[in-house]
This record gives C-alpha cells, sequence and structure tokens, in this order.
C-alpha cells in the first residue's frame, strides 16, 4: 500500500481523498505496481500529473463497502468517473473484493 501513498501524496489529492465521504479505495498492492515497472515512475513526469490524478480517482469510490456486505457483483462509480465492478473474491474462492473495469 505504501506505493499508493507515494502517489497519491505527490498528485496532491490528499485532501480531496480527506474531503466528504464516505470513500473506499480499492488500492493495488506495492507487487501490483512492480509489475508495471518503469511506467510507475513515469507517473511523476509533470506532463503526467492529470494521468496520475485520473489514475488515483479511478481507485476511489464514494460510499463505504466493506468486503463482508458485497455479496455479488456490483458496478460502483469512481472519483474519476467511470465505473469499476466490484466482485466478491468469495466467488473467486478467496476473501476481499477484485475490481475490473466495468
Amino acid at each position: 500500500l505504501s506505493e499508493f501513498v507515494r502517489l497519491v501524496s505527490f498528485s496532491g489529492l490528499v485532501e480531496e481523498f480527506q474531503g466528504n465521504g464516505p470513500f473506499t479505495a480499492m488500492i493495488p498492492t506495492n507487487y501490483a505496481f512492480s509489475q508495471l515497472g518503469s511506467a510507475v515512475e513515469k507517473l511523476f513526469l509533470p506532463e503526467n500529473a492529470q494521468k496520475l490524478k485520473d489514475l488515483l480517482r479511478y481507485h476511489v469510490v464514494v460510499g463505504k463497502f466493506l468486503s463482508i456486505h458485497l455479496t455479488s457483483p456490483k458496478n460502483l462509480g469512481t472519483l474519476q468517473g467511470d465505473e469499476l465492478s466490484a466482485v466478491p473474491w468469495t466467488q473467486l474462492g478467496w476473501t476481499g473484493i477484485a475490481y475490473q473495469s466495468a
């Protein structure tokens, strides 16, 4: 989770994410970020500032969604404006929430 926190801090979105909520973050693991290789570091370039903000906002939805309450797939609106599809991992044999673009 530290990579996501680093990106949020750099992007200037901390106050937005601490604003009127509640919010639920679908945070990729550090391992997931590591699989992107140098693409993550390119997000720190000034010309990619908006891409970084869009990427981070895509991973935050308005509302409180706990994995124990998500019993079936649900499309959730993100702060970025798109929807993601949250799927209970129990349907995949795990616990937690998996998500993909809706």
